[in-house]
């Protein structure tokens, strides 16, 4: 039931995107490409299984898509110049290190299949905060709160955030051989992905960028 939920707020974020995408900017349209993938991902994932070698080639490559385009989405956002290089500069190396990680360590361990996501995952915290910074800078009335970017923020910090902290632990969890624990911790991450799809939806439904 709970994967059920799963496919259908990612099938409505990506419907609401496009049903409303005259809307928005620009900037915004790059999470068509990232929702779409997300739910072949995922949809693979679910009927075929993880040791499916469609639903595991999708989810190796899905890791860079993913920063790749939540990258240029902030680089576009973030006024610093410094900054935004920066996260365009990060791109690449990022993406040669998850396919290295992933076409040939991930069989060593847990710990290797799911290192691009522990790397991944602080990097998208700290651009999230910046432009949460920016964004409170700018407007100190709380006009934010009907932003769609801040929403769509705020899902990708928690998502990210709690990525981290399941994928680090699961991992290990797993390497110990504590499979029903690791499985258990992995679960919450489910609920992160849940919370981040949520919080799409609102801001997709938002009046402004």
């Amino acid at each position: 039931m709970l994967e059920l939920l799963y496919h259908l707020l990612i099938a409505a974020s990506l419907f609401i995107l496009t049903v409303r995408i005259t809307g928005f900017s620009k900037e915004v349209w790059i999470l068509i490409p990232l929702l779409l993938a997300s739910l072949i991902t995922e949809g693979a994932r679910f009927f075929l299984s993880d040791n499916n070698f469609i639903s595991g080639f999708l989810f190796a490559i899905y890791t860079p898509l993913e920063y790749t385009i939540l990258s240029i989405l902030y680089a576009s956002l973030i006024q610093q110049k410094t900054i935004r290089l920066l996260i365009r500069i990060s791109i690449l190396p990022f993406i040669i290190f998850s396919f290295f990680t992933q076409f040939q360590l991930n069989g060593q361990n847990y710990f290797y299949k799911y290192l691009d996501v522990l790397i991944e995952s602080p990097l998208m915290v700290t651009w999230v905060i910046i432009y949460f910074i920016q964004l409170f800078r700018d407007d100190t009335t709380f006009g934010f709160s009907k932003r769609a970017m801040f929403w769509i923020s705020a899902g990708n910090l928690l998502f990210f955030a709690g990525s981290f902290f399941s994928y680090g632990v699961g991992a290990y969890l797993y390497n110990e051989n504590q499979i029903i624990l690791g499985d258990a911790v992995m679960w919450i991450e489910r609920s992160f992905n849940l919370l981040l799809y949520s919080t799409y939806i609102i801001g997709f439904l938002c009046p402004t960028l």
